[in-house]
């Protein structure tokens, strides 16, 4: 909001040296957080115990993986945002229950 209103000011003001001062509080950076949920199998309850197997952990690895696929090919931090928002929640949709092999 700090960097929105600096912006208006015009430029001999902006550019005094309290003005600077006080723009530099402002923050350009936004943070865009990908929430991945591991999948629930077939042959998990609700408590997802998880399969610590070779066969139930590369199962997992291989799920999480196309996970984080679908994420980057949706790319949903490309879009438009609002300005003021410094933290932004992207949760994919979920996957249907896979089914264990």
């Amino acid at each position: 909001m700090i960097t929105q209103l600096a912006r208006k000011l015009p430029p001999d003001v902006r550019d005094s040296e309290a003005v600077r001062e006080l723009a530099s509080y402002g923050c350009l950076s936004r943070i865009h957080i990908v929430q991945l949920l591991a999948p629930r199998f077939d042959n998990e309850n609700h408590t997802k115990d998880v399969d610590f197997s070779p066969s139930g952990l590369r199962m997992r690895c291989e799920a999480g993986y196309k996970a984080t696929e679908r994420a980057l090919n949706e790319a949903a931090w490309l879009s438009d945002f609002d300005p003021l928002e410094g933290v932004i929640l992207h949760r994919p949709k979920p996957d249907h229950a896979m089914a264990a092999e």
